[in-house]
């Protein structure tokens, strides 16, 4: 395609970072974040790594052999995010090559940022649907000088969706995009208390009357609240995953428009957590570590990287001590 790199350079570069990813992934498997150092997970760093060959156009990345060995995935599946963050506020994506506020904005919103941005189209259209996208797209255009309204209509038209709420958020603003799971309780529900008007009539329901009316019920109910705040400005639609100490699992869907929704659940059993995006739609997100709550704190995973810590640190001391 004829792409207009000094003023969408993201067409270019952009589609470049989103293919370039999916084929290592395909080929490679999924990057690691960290990677296991007897038995210690450690951020990821080149050991082992392998050289790819020389190709006529340039070399590809390095093969990160140690990772095969221990690999802790990358939940998001995707690269850029850490560059993406770092100037997310500095431009709007789509912006003529010279008005970008630096270089590293300009490296960013044609390269790392556009990567992110179609890893989530691709993740609210479905791999499927995403495929025939950008097929009709290249089709349609190739050796021809498309724009991004080009590839607009073209998402719009092969999802039979309006997208345009998604690209007002995130091709055209700076706005960030980061949803917390803020509350989560469970209260016994112990019947009516108060006055309630029934069929004309003013009723009043006693504290006692509620506490024996409840136990002599045989299920006993609780009143579970859970909610889900935005604290970013970007607009988008999100699942939430409700879990219950009963096993039981529910899935909501907010729109993400107001600033915050609270869903509530009167059931016997007690809510356990709650997740926001559980699939991680949004590469976008800038905060992944309050997406989910739990109702009761799990020290497990800290009590178990405790005792490995303590064993190395003990056998190192006695190692010392040996050579000392």
């Amino acid at each position: 395609m004829g792409n207009n790199e000094f003023e969408e350079a993201w067409l270019d570069e952009g589609f470049d970072t989103y293919s370039t990813d999916k084929v290592f992934e395909t080929a490679y498997g999924q990057g690691c974040c960290y990677e296991y150092i007897f038995g210690m997970p450690l951020l990821i760093y080149p050991w082992f790594n392998i050289r790819l060959p020389q190709f006529p156009f340039g070399r590809g990345r390095d093969f990160p052999m140690g990772s095969y060995f221990s690999c802790v995935g990358i939940p998001e599946r995707t690269e850029g995010r850490p560059a993406y963050l770092e100037h997310a506020k500095d431009d709007e994506l789509v912006r003529n090559g010279w008005q970008y506020l630096n270089g590293g904005s300009y490296i960013v919103n044609s390269y790392a940022r556009p990567g992110l941005v179609l890893r989530t189209l691709e993740s609210y259209l479905g791999p499927e649907t995403m495929a025939r996208v950008m097929r009709t797209y290249q089709q349609r255009w190739r050796y021809r000088h498309p724009t991004t309204r080009d590839f607009i209509d073209v998402v719009n038209e092969v999802s039979g969706q309006n997208m345009n709420w998604f690209f007002e958020q995130f091709f055209y603003s700076s706005n960030l995009a980061d949803y917390e799971v803020s509350d989560l309780r469970s209260e016994p529900l112990e019947g009516k208390v108060g006055v309630y008007d029934k069929n004309g009539k003013r009723n009043t329901y006693l504290e006692q009357d509620a506490a024996k009316i409840a136990e002599e019920s045989k299920t006993k109910l609780y009143r579970s609240t859970v909610v889900v705040r935005r604290l970013g400005e970007a607009l988008a639609p999100v699942d939430v995953v409700i879990r219950f100490d009963n096993g039981e699992t529910v899935q909501r869907n907010w729109d993400g428009k107001y600033r915050w929704v609270k869903f509530v659940f009167e059931k016997p059993s007690k809510v356990t957590s709650a997740e926001v995006d559980p699939q991680r739609k949004l590469a976008l997100e800038a905060n992944f570590t309050h997406n989910s709550r739990l109702a009761e704190p799990d020290n497990r995973a800290a009590a178990k990287w405790y005792i490995r810590w303590i064993f190395w640190l003990e056998n190192l001391f006695f190692a010392a001590g040996f050579f000392s």
